[in-house]
């Protein structure tokens, strides 16, 4: 299977090294594993859920097998701080 990681600033690593981020590093365990095969990096900066909902035939391959979703950041929730 995939693993695809779809989210914004977050998922793309924003102040790290790529090899660093959160996705590459499980993207690492879930291959040392055999439980993927193939790790698709989808992260847009800035981006929030109505842009990969628009597309998300785009985003999610039909043979994923793990995904993870970010974007809580890039999110305007009422009532609730920016600065969390």
């Amino acid at each position: 299977g995939v693993y695809v990681a779809l989210g914004a600033s977050n998922t793309c690593g924003h102040g790290v090294k790529p090899k660093q981020t959160f996705q590459f590093i499980l993207a690492a365990e879930l291959k040392r594993r055999h439980a993927i095969v193939r790790h698709d990096d989808r992260c847009v900066p800035a981006a929030g859920p109505a842009f990969a909902s628009s597309c998300a035939a785009h985003f999610i391959p039909h043979n994923m097998g793990f995904a993870t979703l970010e974007y809580l950041p890039n999110m305007k929730l009422e009532g609730v701080s920016n600065n969390l």
